[in-house]
């Protein structure tokens, strides 16, 4: 970590720090939601938060016998943005490169699908009251991406 050498640099310091602690923050509950939302629907959750050196993968789950790739993306609701704009080009390629790693592991050929899950917590009345929107989008990446 860089000398804090004045309030400026301190001030930006403890914002950054402050923002990416809650992000991250953010991030685990919205997993956690994510993982609940899909046993409700009938899914099993076999693995969670799967690193390797590309990236991670948020959550693996199975459902009719296929295993589901599962991206979850969150925010607090801002006018105009949602966690699925997130979901872009490069982060679909990523989740496929991630996906065939960890496949590597099962024998046989599987049937395989990704889904995203996005989280949204509204802040309303001032603040006073929270609600969390949970979506659920299947099949996000199609036959023609793979």
């Amino acid at each position: 970590m860089a000398p804090v050498n004045s309030i400026e640099n301190l001030s930006n310091y403890l914002y950054v720090k402050f923002m990416v602690d809650l992000r991250k923050k953010l991030g685990d509950k919205a997993e956690k939601l994510a993982a609940q939302y899909l046993k409700r629907k009938g899914y099993k959750i076999i693995d969670q938060n799967v690193r390797n050196f590309l990236g991670e993968i948020d959550l693996v789950a199975r459902k009719d016998g296929a295993i589901v790739f599962v991206e979850v993306k969150a925010s607090h609701s801002v006018q105009g943005f949602y966690p699925y704009d997130h979901f872009d080009l490069k982060k679909k390629k990523k989740l496929l490169q991630l996906s065939k790693i960890y496949l590597d592991k099962f024998r046989g050929e599987h049937d395989v699908r990704f889904d995203l899950v996005t989280v949204t917590k509204h802040i309303q009345n001032c603040g006073t009251r929270n609600d969390v929107q949970i979506d659920h989008f299947e099949n996000v990446i199609q036959d023609s991406f793979k």
